[in-house]
């Protein structure tokens, strides 16, 4: 099945498309539909739907906190800018429960995070992020929590 003559994600109807089963997969998935997406019209708001619900899907690792930590910064920011947050979050490995702990960090302020992650700061600002997303995955790897694929990467620059 198309992506075409998809019901969309989250609907309860199922998807009959083919599951990736490793994050390189979902990685090149993520990387086709963000360069899509960011090449695309602003303006096709019905597209977007879907693609936002495909990039929440992927970047989330189906995490309902990071899944809504998303759909949140998608309704209170233009288009454009939540692609900035996304493309920010994938070049530094904010993925799974990362997203939820940045949604935290930044007390549920889609600004702040756009901020924090694509527009310049104050010197120290992201460095405490940075901090802030490892304490988190500490804690969460010391209770026996799983979901964490590595850690965060404070410069985009080792990307692969």
């Amino acid at each position: 099945m198309s992506c075409q003559t998809c019901t969309g994600c989250f609907t309860g109807g199922g998807c009959s498309t083919k599951k990736s089963k490793s994050n390189h997969k979902d990685t090149t998935k993520l990387e086709s539909i963000l360069v899509k997406a960011e090449s695309g019209n602003p303006q096709q708001g019905a597209d977007h739907d879907h693609t936002v619900t495909a990039i929440a899907e992927i970047m989330s690792k189906n995490i309902y906190s990071s899944q809504m930590a998303l759909f949140s910064m998608y309704d209170k920011l233009p288009y454009e800018d939540f692609l900035k947050i996304v493309r920010k979050c994938y070049e530094h490995n904010i993925q799974g429960p990362y997203i939820a702990w940045l949604w935290e960090y930044t007390k549920g302020d889609a600004q702040a995070a756009l901020k924090l992650l694509v527009t310049r700061t104050e010197h120290g600002e992201q460095d405490d992020l940075w901090k802030h997303l490892e304490d988190q995955a500490e804690l969460h790897q010391a209770f026996g929590g799983s979901g964490i694929d590595g850690k965060i990467r404070p410069s985009p620059t080792n990307v692969n």
